[in-house]
């Protein structure tokens, strides 16, 4: 889970290097395409881990929590990065948001989830 989130931090380094031309979209889309893999793959791993640790009555809440705490912030957030995109620029806003990224594999690696071993069904 650790490694599959700090794709996406990497994955930003295109779009905040890019230039004009084919190459940079290029770039871009290989690191989209590398955040798309690390996001499928850390929430295969989350499910499975929630489903080896949670009770199955507590399964829809965990689910829902998920759920609220992934999609509920996207309209807040959207806001703030226009804001911050509008006062400091976008380049800026971009650096930013990417190191904000570490944040959530940092938080991670601190937990007991690496030394977590799922039993065999």
């Amino acid at each position: 889970m650790i490694t599959a989130l700090v794709l996406t931090p990497a994955s930003q380094i295109p779009l905040l290097v890019a230039h004009p031309g084919l190459t940079s979209q290029l770039a871009i889309a290989s690191g989209l395409f590398l955040q798309l893999f690390g996001a499928v793959t850390h929430g295969l791993t989350q499910r499975t881990v929630r489903q080896q640790a949670c009770t199955p009555d507590m399964q829809g809440r965990m689910q829902a929590t998920g759920q609220w705490t992934a999609f509920g912030l996207r309209p807040f957030s959207a806001l703030l990065a226009g804001y911050a995109a509008t006062t400091l620029g976008l380049r800026t806003t971009l650096f930013i948001g990417a190191c904000l990224l570490l944040l959530p594999p940092l938080r991670l690696a601190l937990t007991p989830i690496r030394t977590l071993r799922l039993a065999a069904p």
